[in-house]
């Protein structure tokens, strides 16, 4: 199901409305990342303001290192975020063109910006509260994927909740594939963390996940379906 989701997904983000869409999240996520990256940065400016009058040099040389701490803790919960955001666009692009003209229901907008607003909240808290344990060789980098991954696919689960398939089914899905779906969530975790072509790639994921989440959902409902019986 892997390798083959990844071809659909190149196929898929190629399409005109995809483009834009990319577009759109590239500039989205851009501002949003380098705006919280300059505040924090001001923050503890202020703060060691005292601290480099006898230090000299103390914020040149922490500027630097302040910027890729940042970058990683801001990062992958803003891409995530805003491919969230997407989601239900990419979602009903996807079913058009398998030749269904409507999703079930759609969130509203409003609505479902304050869902992610609420999962970004928690990404940055527990990324920050976990910022301790990143700096020690190993279980750092155990602990970041470990967190990420859970919540991240904990979101698209309860997205997929609200705009997509009923609860049951949902957690039918998490039932039969949780191992799996934590894999993908690591992967998408790495993918979110190169740099650069990072900003590129909300959307292409949320169609990965989209395409993922379909596959899964018609794999459960034909293992539920009850036999047909020749009359």
């Amino acid at each position: 199901m892997f390798f083959e989701t990844i071809e659909e997904t190149f196929e898929s983000v190629f399409r005109k409305d995809c483009v834009f869409m990319i577009i759109k999240s590239l500039f989205i996520s851009f501002f949003i990342t380098f705006a919280l990256i300059f505040l924090c940065q001001q923050i503890v400016f202020l703060g060691m303001g005292i601290f480099s009058f006898f230090v000299p040099g103390a914020i040149a040389f922490t500027s630097a290192l302040l910027f890729l701490g940042l970058f990683v803790l801001t990062a992958v919960p803003v891409l995530f975020t805003v491919s969230l955001f997407f989601q239900a666009e990419i979602y009903e692009t996807m079913l058009k063109n398998e030749g269904v003209e409507k999703i079930a229901h759609v969130v509203p907008t409003n609505e479902r910006l304050m869902f992610c607003l609420k999962f970004f909240c928690l990404f940055l808290i527990l990324n920050v509260i976990c910022s301790i344990l990143y700096l020690i060789p190993l279980i750092g980098i155990i602990v970041f994927y470990s967190l990420n991954s859970y919540l991240l696919i904990k979101a698209y689960m309860r997205f997929y909740k609200m705009q997509v398939r009923g609860p049951a089914l949902i957690d039918r899905i998490e039932d039969t594939y949780g191992r799996r779906l934590f894999l993908y969530g690591i992967f998408l975790v790495f993918v979110l963390t190169i740099p650069v072509i990072n900003f590129i790639l909300p959307i292409p994921l949320g169609v990965f996940m989209a395409r993922v989440l379909h596959k899964m959902g018609k794999a459960v409902e034909a293992n539920t379906m009850p036999p047909v019986t020749p009359a």
